[in-house]
């Protein structure tokens, strides 16, 4: 068995019969789950999704920063990123 199906294994069996909701909180809590990708990707998420029910994107990356309380700045920075990972 290979490292990965082992700690694939330990997780599992760590977040049995937790909600999704308890599972996530649990690996966050745990440092398990790099926080600052997480964080990226919903604001990634955030401004696509407000993108596609017609926002402008400099728009949606401004009402993002206003919601959850970041600059526009790092919405930005965290969005375009995205494109220069893309092959």
């Amino acid at each position: 068995m290979s490292g990965e199906e082992r700690l694939v294994g330990m997780l599992a069996r760590e977040l049995r019969g937790r909600s999704p909701e308890e599972a996530a909180r649990r690996l966050l809590a745990r440092g398990l789950v790099a926080r600052g990708a997480c964080e990226r990707w919903l604001l990634r998420e955030e401004v696509e999704r407000r993108i596609a029910a017609g926002a402008g994107c400099c728009e949606a990356m401004e009402a993002v920063a206003v919601e959850l309380a970041c600059s526009y700045g790092k919405v930005r920075n965290c969005y375009y990123q995205t494109f220069k990972r893309k092959p």
